[in-house]
């Protein structure tokens, strides 16, 4: 639903993360990708956008070894329960 949204004045991509089967916790929950983001994009603005979908268990923000500044994409681990 949030696919195409502006966020932080760019475009995000939001889309739905495959689990490979036998994955810990596949039964139980999902993973979306946010795609596009800010390098000024927080964690704690990014939970606090995606709270909604359910409970979040994990949150990667990869970053760049040479910079240590944000690559643009985010996974979201949430709990459907």
């Amino acid at each position: 639903a949030m696919d195409g949204e502006t966020f932080l004045k760019r475009t995000i991509r939001v889309n739905m993360a495959e689990r490979k089967p036998g994955t810990a916790g596949a039964a139980s929950g999902f993973k979306i990708y946010v795609g596009n983001l800010a390098f000024t994009t927080s964690e704690k603005l990014l939970r606090a956008v995606f709270s909604h979908c359910g409970s979040i268990r994990k949150l990667k923000m990869p970053l760049w070894r040479d910079s240590g500044r944000l690559r643009g994409f985010a996974v979201i681990d949430l709990d459907t329960e």
